[in-house]
């Protein structure tokens, strides 16, 4: 593994309000309930997903979504906010980007967010695998079910994300990353349909948190894809209050048929 030369970015008004509320938006239709007004979600750094993905040297290669190019499957998410992001307020980005040199994979991108009073308002590490050819090696289904995961505190059943909120999320973010809106581009690679963005299901966890957890937001997300969810999948979300720790929650995803595709591990502050 070597580092590759940090990066910076000054972006003048940060994320405004109008993709703010279409991100909150998306993901509240997601679970068929409104958006709470004038809410910023957790993921809302993900809005500058374009502009940093282009500094990180990631948006190389297949402009068109049709075109083959690079595809990134994401692997790992760690996102702590350590101070409320203000919609309008101007934002630099620090960037620090692994690779492995034997493939030429993009396996690690560090990054912080500063905020016009200089204050360091989040800090997270992004973890992907970078694919240029087709027939990918896919791990088979990992079973979870729900007699395996303890005592559940609160389950969302969701019927699944959509064509539409694939398109939108692309248009938020300015993701173009093929395998998220493209079947011809999830065929190329032996998959069913297109993948839900990993920033999605790790934008969902803030939304249905456990009544016992509403005096609470996230401070720090941490988690882990194991398999790819498709684009009308339906999935469980499932939450487990750790005893004693109201202030720590471990959500588990699956498919209907209990195959896992992430876990999360959130630590929540007083809000």
């Amino acid at each position: 593994m070597m580092t590759g030369e940090g990066k910076t970015l000054v972006i003048p008004g940060g994320i405004d309000r109008a993709s703010v509320d279409g991100l909150a938006d998306l993901l509240a239709d997601a679970l068929g309930r409104p958006a709470p007004v004038g809410a910023v979600p957790f993921v809302a750094p993900v809005l500058l997903f374009g502009r940093l993905a282009a500094l990180a040297g990631l948006a190389d290669g297949g402009e068109s979504l049709g075109e083959p190019g690079p595809i990134l499957l994401h692997e790992s998410q760690m996102i702590e906010m350590l101070r409320a992001l203000r919609v309008g307020a101007d934002l630099r980005a620090d960037l620090r980007v692994g690779v492995e040199s034997a493939k030429d994979a993009l396996s690690r991108l560090d990054f912080s967010l500063t905020d016009d009073s200089g204050v360091v308002v989040m800090r997270g590490q992004t973890g992907v695998q970078r694919l240029f050819d087709a027939g990918a090696d896919f791990a088979s289904p990992v079973r979870y079910p729900r007699s395996r995961m303890g005592k559940i505190s609160h389950e969302v059943s969701l019927r699944g994300i959509t064509a539409a909120h694939l398109v939108t999320y692309s248009a938020l973010t300015g993701d173009r990353n093929p395998i998220h809106a493209n079947a011809r581009a999830a065929a190329r690679l032996g998959l069913a349909a297109p993948v839900v963005p990993g920033m999605i299901l790790a934008g969902l966890a803030e939304f249905v948190l456990p009544p016992s957890c509403d005096a609470y937001r996230i401070g720090l997300m941490r988690i882990r894809f194991v398999a790819p969810l498709f684009q009308d999948q339906r999935f469980h979300i499932r939450s487990l209050v750790s005893e004693g720790r109201p202030d720590r929650l471990r959500q588990i995803l699956t498919t209907e048929a209990d195959h896992l595709i992430c876990v999360a591990d959130l630590h929540l502050k007083p809000r």
